[in-house]
């Protein structure tokens, strides 16, 4: 073998070794050299957010969603979370108003004003249901 046939072997190899083994460890020792950078205080006031679920025929998979929504790192008292029904045929909306931590005190404000449930009487497009919500109260929302 000539010394192009080695240099055109050998370098693919050395650079894929590099790759998956050189870089990831040089990062490694760079991040140990460097300070690492202080978290932000949290703010005094957090804003109001609105979360808006459209949900149509999700009786598997609501209860979780609802669950795991309840359980995010946020005051509770400045979020509200709605549950758009697009008109499901199957068991979403007994599950979402039989669940007991989805009563409006906890997804309208702390008030009672919001219902945390909204039954649409046919299906329409997700997108146009959460941004056309009567419900939302803050200036932030987000639909999953």
């Amino acid at each position: 073998m000539t010394a192009l046939e080695y240099t055109l072997i050998g370098l693919p190899v050395v650079f894929a070794i590099y790759a998956y083994l050189g870089y990831p460890v040089l990062l490694r020792l760079v991040s140990l050299l460097r300070p690492a950078k202080p978290r932000p205080a949290d703010p005094e006031q957090w804003p109001s957010i609105s979360i808006s679920v459209p949900a149509y025929n999700e009786e598997a998979s609501i209860r979780g969603t609802i669950e795991s929504l309840l359980a995010l790192d946020y005051p509770r008292e400045r979020r509200q979370i709605v549950i758009i029904s697009d008109a499901s045929t199957d068991r979403t909306d007994e599950i979402v108003e039989s669940t007991p931590t989805t009563a409006s005190t906890c997804c309208g404000w702390g008030t009672g004003v919001a219902k945390p449930l909204l039954r649409m009487p046919q299906p329409r497009v997700s997108g146009a249901i959460s941004s056309s919500t009567p419900t939302r109260r803050s200036g932030f929302s987000r639909s999953l």
